[in-house]
C-alpha cells in the first residue's frame, strides 16, 4: 500500500494499493487512532522485508548507525516527506554552509557515501531476505562507485599498485617503524578480501546481475553470500576500531572520517566532471590506444572498464586522499586528527571496502536488482523519520 495521505496534526490517514485500504479519522482521546482496514479485488504477492530493528528503521526514513562505530542512527526524512542531506550531513559534522551545498548538489554520490558509511549491516544472520528499504535506494541502485562496476575495479587495482609499491619500498628499506608495517597490513588485508570478493562472487561484485546472487539464486545461496559479505563488513569494522571510535575523546571519531570522505568526493566530483567535460575525447582516445591494459581488463572484469566515469571518479577519490585542498587527510586535520597521513590512508581504504561489503550485501527494492519482482513497486514517497517511535496506540478494524 501507498500513504495518499499522512498528517499526524489532524489525525488524518489513508493508504491503498495491491486491494488493500487503510483509512482513519478518528482519533479516540487518550486511547490512540482507529483505523479501517479492507481488502478487495486482487492481491499479489509481494517481496517482504527481514523483520529486523534496523529494516524497520529504513521504512521509516532512518539510517541505522552502526553501533560498533558510530553508535546513533541518523534521521533523514523531514516533515514534508523529503530527504533532509542538510541535517544529515550536519549532524556528522560539516558545518552549515557546505552541508547545504553537499545536500544540493547535483552529483549524488557524496549523499549515497554518506548513507552506505554510516550504516549497520542491513541483513539477518543466515536469512536470504536481502532487502533494504532505505531512502534514495528503493526505486534504483545508488550512484556511487562503492555500487558499480567499473568503481569497485578501479578501487581493486589502485589498491593493487598501492601494496605493491609499500612492499618495494620496505624491501629496500633498512629500518622500518613498526606503525608502517601495520599500515602495510591493514592494506594488504583489504586488497585480499576485495580479491576474494571478486573470485568467489565475481557477478555480485562485477554488478553482473543477471547471473548475480542476490538476484536470482535460492536461499541457500543468498544466505551464503550475505554471510561472505557480513565478514569482511565486520573484519573492516573492527580493523577500524582500534583507532576510530564513536565518540571517546581519546580517539579519532569515525563520523569525522565519513565527513571528511564526503567533502573531498563533493570537490573531487566537480574537478572530475570538469575535466571529463573538457577531455573525455582524449582519456577515452587514450585508453583505446593501450591495447595490453583493455585486454586485461576484458578479461578480469568483463568490460573495457577505464572508459567509464565511475573509474575515474574512483581515480579521483584515491588521488585526492592525501592531495589538494580538501583531501581527507586536510579535512581530518581540521578536527584535530594527528594520526599519520599513511594511518589516514590505510583507515580510508579499509572504509571503502567495508562500503563495498555492504553494498554488495543488500538491495534497495525489486526495481532496482531483483528480476523476479519487476511487476511490482514499492512506494517512493516517505513517511517522517519521526513517525518511527512516537509512541501512539493505533487500533485496527
Amino acid at each position: 500500500m501507498d500513504w495518499k495521505e499522512l498528517d499526524l496534526s489532524k489525525r488524518n490517514f489513508m493508504a491503498d494499493g495491491n486491494g488493500y485500504t487503510l483509512t482513519s479519522n478518528t482519533d479516540m482521546r487518550g486511547s490512540g487512532i482507529v483505523f479501517q482496514f479492507t481488502a478487495s479485488g486482487r492481491h499479489d504477492t509481494v517481496p517482504i522485508l527481514a523483520p529486523s530493528e534496523n529494516v524497520d528503521k529504513t521504512i521509516f526514513g532512518i539510517i541505522p548507525g552502526c553501533k560498533q562505530l558510530v553508535s546513533r542512527d541518523f534521521p533523514l526524512i523531514g516533515e514534508d516527506r523529503r530527504e533532509d542531506f542538510l541535517r544529515l550531513f550536519e549532524d556528522i559534522g560539516i558545518d552549515r554552509r557546505l552541508s547545504k551545498r553537499i545536500a544540493n548538489g547535483y552529483r549524488d554520490e557524496p549523499r549515497r557515501d554518506a548513507m552506505i558509511l554510516l550504516c549497520s549491516f542491513i541483513p539477518l544472520e543466515n536469512c536470504p531476505i536481502l532487502f533494504n528499504y532505505l531512502p534514495g535506494f528503493r526505486r534504483r541502485a545508488p550512484w556511487t562507485p562503492l555500487h558499480s562496476s567499473s568503481g569497485r575495479a578501479a578501487f581493486l587495482e589502485l589498491l593493487e599498485d598501492r601494496v605493491k609499491n609499500l612492499k618495494r619500498k620496505y624491501e629496500t628499506q633498512a629500518d622500518v617503524q613498526m606503525d608502517d608495517r601495520e599500515v602495510q597490513a591493514d592494506l594488504q588485508t583489504c586488497l585480499q578480501k576485495l580479491q576474494e570478493l571478486l573470485e568467489e562472487w565475481r557477478d555480485d561484485f562485477l554488478c553482473n546481475w543477471k547471473l548475480s546472487v542476490i538476484q536470482g539464486s535460492k536461499g541457500d545461496k543468498k544466505v551464503e553470500f550475505s554471510n561472505a559479505c557480513r565478514k569482511v563488513f565486520d573484519l573492516a569494522t573492527k580493523m577500524l576500531k582500534k583507532t576510530w571510535s564513536t565518540g571517546d575523546s581519546e580517539k579519532n571519531q569515525y563520523i569525522d572520517l565519513v565527513a571528511a570522505h564526503c567533502i573531498m568526493a563533493f570537490h573531487t566530483i566537480e574537478n572530475a566532471a570538469e575535466k571529463q567535460d573538457t577531455n573525455a575525447d582524449q582519456w577515452r582516445e587514450s585508453y583505446e590506444a593501450n591495447r595490453e591494459l583493455r585486454n586485461t581488463h576484458k578479461k578480469r572484469f568483463g568490460a573495457e572498464v577505464g572508459k567509464e566515469w565511475l573509474y575515474r571518479l574512483a581515480e579521483s577519490y584515491v588521488a585526492s586522499i592525501n592531495n589538494g585542498n580538501h583531501s581527507v587527510v586536510k579535512n581530518l586535520r581540521a578536527k584535530g586528527c594527528s594520526l599519520s597521513e599513511d594511518n589516514i590512508e590505510a583507515a580510508w581504504w579499509t572504509m571503502m571496502a567495508r562500503g563495498i561489503a555492504w553494498d554488495m550485501s543488500t538491495t534497495g527494492g525489486p526495481l532496482v536488482r531483483d528480476r523476479q519482482h519487476k511487476q511490482y513497486h514499492w512506494n517512493a514517497d516517505y513517511v517522517p523519520s519521526k513517525f518511527y517511535d512516537i509512541g501512539t496506540p493505533v487500533w485496527i478494524s
